[in-house]
């Protein structure tokens, strides 16, 4: 068989899917690996970057995660869902005070907390008060007091 005359530069790292490394890397589950083998595993994986790492921040995201909890999600979470997905807020809708002037947040318009990014506005914290207060969404201990 001759050498040297057959070009292999167009298939060099393009044999493989995505979906069949992630099936190969999957195969080696479960099995235990010896503390000699761990460390020349670690030893040669040293400045390296996994290959498919852009892939799985790709897919890792939103409902392909594994703790997206959807609806169920808590408040705070909720809000920095809010926040990553519409940025910080520079103006609120009701008095158009800017972010300069006072404390703007985002503000759920229904009270429903759903991941529905058209159900938040931008408030300042007074009007995000009012608001809550007028939607009886607002916790009053003392109920004459704003009476």
């Amino acid at each position: 068989m001759p050498t040297g005359i057959y070009d292999h530069s167009k298939r060099r790292g393009t044999h493989h899917t995505i979906k069949s490394i992630l099936k190969m890397s999957n195969s080696h589950l479960g099995k235990k690996l010896s503390n000699q083998t761990k460390r020349k595993i670690s030893n040669t994986l040293i400045g390296k970057k996994p290959k498919n790492l852009e892939y799985l921040h790709r897919i890792n995201k939103g409902k392909n995660h594994g703790n997206w909890k959807g609806d169920n999600v808590g408040y705070v979470s909720l809000h920095s869902w809010v926040y990553r997905w519409k940025g910080k807020p520079n103006q609120c809708n009701i008095c158009n005070a800017h972010k300069k002037e006072k404390r703007i947040c985002w503000s759920n318009t229904n009270h429903k907390y759903k991941r529905i990014l058209k159900d938040w506005i931008p408030l300042c914290y007074r009007c995000h008060q009012n608001f809550d207060k007028k939607n009886n969404n607002y916790p009053i201990k003392n109920k004459n007091q704003f009476s």
